[in-house]
């Protein structure tokens, strides 16, 4: 985290996914795929504080998420809304 000043905060984060997937095709034939899953998941976020010492934090941000090894869903991108105590 980086502080802009008093009030404003940012958080620039990346994350590595590792892991498998199972699909399942439909329940009569009972054919399950693994899959090995490989991501990167990106986040930026901008925190506004209210208060001193204990107070309200406001935060909004956007994330993505790249897997090019997953059959499912290889990006996702979203906005996030967040609200919290500072203590």
């Amino acid at each position: 985290m980086q502080p802009l000043n008093n009030f404003f905060i940012t958080e620039l984060s990346a994350k590595l996914a590792v892991g498998s997937e199972i699909l399942h095709r439909h329940s009569q034939a009972k054919q399950n795929n693994t899959n090995t899953l490989l991501g990167l998941q990106l986040q930026q976020k901008l925190h506004f504080m209210l208060g001193r010492g204990f107070g309200l934090s406001l935060n909004v941000g956007t994330y993505e998420f790249f897997s090019p090894t997953t059959r499912f869903m290889k990006t996702d991108f979203g906005f996030q809304f967040g609200i919290g105590l500072k203590v």
